[in-house]
């Protein structure tokens, strides 16, 4: 598993919480076992509810926490890397700028050299927001800004605080 064995291992946290409360092993999504008697724990992090299904679904498989983390980042390296090469053809049409733009979105220095903060990881829908909105703004269909919104929302599940990041950019 990537990364120190703190951060990493606290990331898995809300992902197996996640996966337990589908089992109806857990209570509340909302309140973690982690810090009990503490109430809606789960409000005070990056919480990976948008991705969590993803790692649920190595889990359902059979793999156990650790495997299913990894495949969980595979995963996430694959959407990133597909959703910014699927922008950038829309943007320029060029297939080796496309391919290039995408390796460096998904497998970039600036995101292997975050590999201690598993929580920068699930940023796949950064791209299509960002189209969604020069699409809005471009044509301005009222239709284009609900799928911007609704990519912004999930972003936000993905990870809280790329959310912010990505709402400040999209005002500015």
């Amino acid at each position: 598993i990537p990364g120190d064995r703190a951060d990493v291992r606290f990331n898995n946290c809300p992902l197996e919480h996640g996966y337990r409360c589908l089992c109806d092993l857990e209570g509340s999504i909302r309140d973690a076992q982690y810090m009990d008697p503490c109430a809606n724990v789960i409000a005070f992090s990056d919480n990976l509810l948008g991705t969590m299904p993803f790692y649920a679904a190595f889990r359902f498989a059979g793999l156990d926490r650790e495997t299913s983390l990894q495949c969980w980042i595979l995963v996430l390296f694959i959407l990133n890397y597909l959703s910014a090469y699927w922008v950038l053809q829309r943007w320029f049409g060029n297939l080796a700028l496309s391919i290039a733009g995408a390796w460096v979105f998904a497998f970039g220095i600036i995101l292997t050299g975050h590999v201690n903060h598993l929580q920068v990881f699930p940023r796949f829908m950064v791209p299509l927001v960002m189209y969604g909105t020069w699409q809005f703004f471009k044509n301005g269909k009222v239709q284009r800004f609900a799928l911007l919104s609704i990519g912004l929302l999930y972003q936000f599940y993905c990870a809280v605080y790329l959310g912010f990041i990505l709402f400040f950019c999209q005002l500015c």
